[in-house]
């Protein structure tokens, strides 16, 4: 296992790269661990993780391309973090699964490998449990977002998948609220009003530091998505938008599930 970094600190690439290219060029090293490591290019569905075997001051070495997804170029300015992946998941399943194989063959404590086992095997529910309950939140009605400035959507509608009750719209902000310490998944798509100039922006927030920040000058739908811990209940989404139009500029909302314009998925990874 790598050791935990605060914050899960987010660097860019320094310079674009092709889908072959295996030394890496990135703005700030120390952002991710030593090698070797993983690191995930990219924040949307179809971000490349990759294996590297060096880090030397901010360059990446022995780089296996598309270790988990596929190999691509990716422009100057991705962002590049070292992510919880599907492999982090697949080992820590494996060392449960490890862990269990070891308790049944001591057959000399039999009662504390059993009740071990039970303990283990309740934990792993809980986290399978955990990983298939999601919320959605979303927007039913347009609203305004003055020019320059951060400013936080509101949402008016939610929906909870297999009981899922992890979070809800705080009354006072319209924001979403955290009714549950935990890890959670976060995806955020921020449908904004056509206009000719100016940039969209949509940052998701974790600990005062900027996780994912997304920006466009020509498309009107921006879509973040990064995983966030929440470190105790009523907590608020720190998820904001920005417009630089010189006017006022709508952020969308839709009138059911099927057709809603801005909404967010959040999904439970663990409780804490």
């Amino acid at each position: 296992m790598y050791p935990g970094m605060v914050n899960s600190p987010v660097t860019e690439l320094a310079a674009a790269i092709d889908n072959a290219q295996t030394t890496i060029e990135v703005v700030d090293g120390a952002a991710l661990p030593p090698a070797p490591n993983l690191a995930t290019l990219g924040t949307s569905e179809d971000a490349e993780t990759v294996l590297y075997t060096g880090i030397n001051g901010n360059t990446l070495t022995g780089v296996t391309r598309g270790f988990q997804g596929t190999p691509k170029a990716w422009a100057a300015g991705t962002k590049v973090a070292r992510l919880f992946t599907a492999y982090d998941h697949e080992a820590f399943r494996a060392n449960i699964i490890d862990h269990e194989a070891m308790i049944e063959q001591n057959t000399s404590a039999a009662q504390q490998a059993q009740q071990t086992a039970q303990q283990v095997q309740q934990a792993l529910g809980e986290h399978l449990n955990d990983i298939k309950q999601y919320m959605v939140f979303a927007k039913t009605v347009n609203q305004s977002i003055p020019s320059g400035g951060y400013h936080y959507p509101t949402f008016e509608a939610q929906q909870g998948q297999n009981e899922a009750d992890f979070a809800e719209i705080d009354q006072t902000s319209g924001r979403v609220k955290f009714k549950k310490a935990g890890i959670y998944n976060v995806t955020a798509k921020i449908a904004f009003a056509t206009n000719a100039i100016g940039v969209r922006e949509v940052d998701l927030t974790n600990f005062n530091v900027v996780k994912v920040n997304a920006m466009s000058e020509e498309e009107t739908i921006i879509t973040v998505s990064g995983v966030i811990v929440v470190p105790s209940i009523d907590t608020l989404l720190e998820l904001s938008v920005r417009q630089t139009s010189g006017s006022s500029l709508d952020v969308l909302g839709g009138s059911n599930y099927e057709n809603y314009e801005t909404v967010i998925f959040i999904g439970k990874v663990a409780s804490l």
